[in-house]
């Protein structure tokens, strides 16, 4: 599996700024992910749907947000080195987020 461990990353876009944290598990041979979003994004519902594999370092997947009425569709992409991540968190028409400076913490 890809990634496992826990990390901590920066928020980067004209809109969204801030450091996230993450946790990447095997449960039971899949992927369990816990995210600890940045303070103002707490009230958001995020739902992972689903995370797979592409290469020997790459996780893609898909989630939905859910502010307030709202839920917005997002595609994400993670490279991970031995202990660094970066990623793309796209957003469709809204945009996306780069996360960047990703660190292996634990």
């Amino acid at each position: 599996m890809i990634g496992i461990g826990k990390w901590k990353a920066e928020l980067s876009s004209k809109y969204v700024n801030g450091e996230v944290s993450f946790t990447i598990a095997d449960k039971d041979g899949e992927y369990d992910i816990d995210i600890n979003l940045p303070e103002q994004f707490k009230g958001f519902k995020l739902k992972i749907l689903n995370v797979n594999e592409v290469g020997d370092n790459v996780l893609t997947g898909q989630a939905k947000v859910t502010v307030l009425v709202k839920t917005i569709d997002i595609d994400a992409s993670f490279t991970f080195g031995d202990d660094t991540v970066e990623g793309l968190l796209s957003f469709g028409k809204l945009g996306s987020v780069k996360v960047i400076n990703g660190q292996k913490i634990g």
